[in-house]
């Protein structure tokens, strides 16, 4: 078996700024509650920003929740604030394969927006997967096995 060192590098950015202190009050609103796997606003512990699709909304991932837990997909109108679940995870099922997508999404310009999911597909692996803004639809482009990890770390 071939091993290798394991290396740590560390990179340290050190930014100069400076900053006028203002007695203005910031407002600050919540937008949305998630509700995790029942309620109006299904998902729980978004992890990544949101992703704008250019048609006034914002798209975004949360790591857990919805019917199995395993993380939803949504949508964020910005002029009405109202969220739709788009996609619930399903594990291995039929449909949705993947679980526990921290990654957020992002946006190809050709009317999809790409994601991974840490794990779930056919070997619990992760996956890849792409959503068609227009309609909602989730297809699993890539089922992690495992070797594909692997080969990804040499790069």
């Amino acid at each position: 078996m071939k091993t290798y060192p394991l290396r740590t590098t560390f990179i340290v950015i050190a930014c100069l700024f400076s900053t006028t202190l203002s007695t203005r009050a910031l407002d600050v609103a919540t937008v949305v509650e998630f509700t995790g796997k029942t309620g109006s606003n299904l998902g729980a512990n978004p992890m990544a920003g949101l992703v704008s699709d250019g048609a006034g909304n914002l798209w975004g991932t949360t790591s857990r929740g919805g019917a199995g837990d395993f993380g939803t997909v949504f949508k964020i109108d910005q002029a009405t604030g109202v969220l739709t679940t788009v996609v619930e995870f399903t594990d291995n099922g039929e449909n949705n394969k993947g679980r526990y997508p921290y990654a957020g999404l992002v946006n190809d310009g050709a009317g999809n927006l790409w994601g991974t999911t840490a794990q779930g597909g056919s070997k619990s692996m992760g996956t890849v997967f792409k959503i068609a803004q227009a309609t909602g639809v989730l297809t699993t482009v890539v089922e992690f096995c495992g070797n594909e990890a692997r080969l990804l770390l040499r790069l």
